[in-house]
């Protein structure tokens, strides 16, 4: 995360200037995490990034757990594909997308990162997160989150992420996504959910359904967050999401056998997983959105 910024602090402490006596708790990040909360925090994503494999410990990736199985080479329920460990020690995680990370940063030169966040930062890739039924930012057992497309021209700060404080408009033709969750030590995570997710990558605009979806995300003191989404893409669908892309027919074939090679959710009868797992590390501000 970047360093803040005087306006930044600013901007917060006028966020909770009516809650200067509320009950703090020290986050196991560090800062102080103020709990109280007058009305539902709304974030928008600031950066959103396809987690990828630990370049310095093998077997390293972060994601969830998602078919709540540890599997290992040559299991069946992982299609023989043997599951990663978190950076925090959790073992059992299912994203083999990152196997498939560093192919598409050679394809494209390593401009897959940059393309996303550009579209974040010119307004095309607007997410937003309410965390709405909340007491507590600190511990609350039953919460909602509700996902919602926004749009907007955000303005961009000095490290080249939306600055904080913006009121965007809810895209009304969007999917609404609401799950249940709850809230422990500062940290929100949720039930699953399938949860569609808008993409656009260099000429490429699409919606990633990520299947029995989970999210976990950090308060921070400043109003945002940090976290990962993790679940499970549909082979069938992204090779037809893929069909339509202006790129040789090779290229585009070739995407559909390598997903397979490499999927580890929802075996069929015979054995073949029909989904692949995956995880997104995201980096949220807080946000205002019209009604």
């Amino acid at each position: 995360m970047s360093l803040r910024t005087l306006l930044l602090a600013a901007l917060a402490c006028a966020a909770c200037a009516d809650e200067s006596a509320a009950p703090v708790v020290t986050a196991d990040a560090g800062p102080v995490l103020r709990c109280d909360v007058s009305k539902p925090p709304t974030m928008v994503f600031s950066r959103f990034a396809f987690a990828r494999l630990d370049t310095m410990r093998a077997g390293v990736a972060d994601g969830f757990d998602l078919d709540d199985h540890d599997s290992y080479t040559g299991d069946s329920v992982g299609c023989r594909r043997p599951d990663y460990t978190a950076p925090d020690g959790r073992a059992g995680i299912d994203n083999q997308l990152a196997v498939l990370i560093p192919v598409v940063d050679s394809m494209t030169g390593g401009a897959l990162d940059g393309a996303i966040q550009g579209a974040i930062n010119n307004g095309q890739l607007l997410v937003a997160f309410t965390v709405e039924d909340v007491q507590s930012r600190c511990d609350d057992p039953d919460v909602t989150l509700v996902v919602r497309r926004a749009s907007g021209m955000p303005f961009v700060g000095a490290d080249m992420r939306l600055d904080p404080g913006q009121t965007f408009d809810v895209v009304r033709d969007a999917p609404v996504t609401r799950v249940h969750g709850r809230i422990v030590g500062g940290v929100l995570t949720t039930d699953p959910v399938d949860l569609p997710l808008p993409v656009e990558v260099l000429t490429a605009r699409f919606t990633l359904n990520l299947y029995g979806a989970r999210i976990r995300m950090r308060f921070d003191d400043n109003g945002g967050g940090e976290g990962v989404i993790g679940g499970g893409i549909s082979i069938a669908e992204f090779t037809e999401v893929v069909s339509t892309f202006k790129i040789p027919t090779s290229l585009r074939d070739a995407v559909g056998s390598t997903m397979r090679l490499v999927a580890d959710l929802t075996p069929d009868a015979d054995g073949r997983c029909q989904r692949l797992s995956a995880a997104v590390a995201i980096t949220l501000r807080p946000a205002f959105l019209n009604p």
